[in-house]
């Protein structure tokens, strides 16, 4: 069984590789295009940054709405600044956008949170494996806590306010 399984998980491993082979230069393309689009379409990295977040958004938007109508509640966070202004002047998403609360402070996203507190991320922490530091600006389980904490608030709050 365990021989069988090696092997199976060797196919796997080449039939990946080979995926990774015969899209490289589709990949490539891909970029080359997506390179001409920004620049013939935007007239600065913010014009696109912004037509793209808003974009991402809408999509979201329209998303939550399918998913609402079903019944199911959803509700959001964003990692990144970027997406702040937007989220903020799009009612719909307004009323269901989650802050971090830590410290006694709310923070608008997971990005001014670890502003805030560098060591909420595993590279800035003492976390280490084998001991080693990790490169890894991800979440630590603490920070992974406090989001879990504030998502719990938010509903709380929402629950107490219906």
């Amino acid at each position: 069984k365990k021989r069988d399984h090696m092997k199976t998980m060797q196919k796997i491993f080449a039939a990946t590789l080979l995926l990774i082979n015969l899209n490289s230069y589709t990949r490539m393309k891909y970029i080359e295009r997506g390179f001409n689009t920004v620049k013939n379409n935007f007239s600065s990295y913010e014009e696109m940054e912004n037509y793209f977040c808003k974009q991402n958004l809408d999509l979201m938007e329209d998303l939550f709405k399918q998913i609402e109508s079903k019944g199911v509640k959803c509700r959001l966070w964003t990692w990144q600044n970027e997406y702040i202004p937007f989220l903020k002047n799009n009612a719909y998403l307004n009323e269901r956008y989650i802050k971090f609360l830590y410290d006694k402070r709310e923070f608008d996203s997971l990005a001014q949170m670890l502003e805030y507190n560098p060591k909420l991320m595993i590279s800035k922490s003492d976390y280490r494996i084998n001991g080693r530091k990790v490169n890894d600006d991800h979440q630590t389980i603490e920070c992974h806590k406090i989001t879990a904490n504030s998502i719990a608030t938010y509903i709380k709050n929402e629950i107490q306010n219906v």
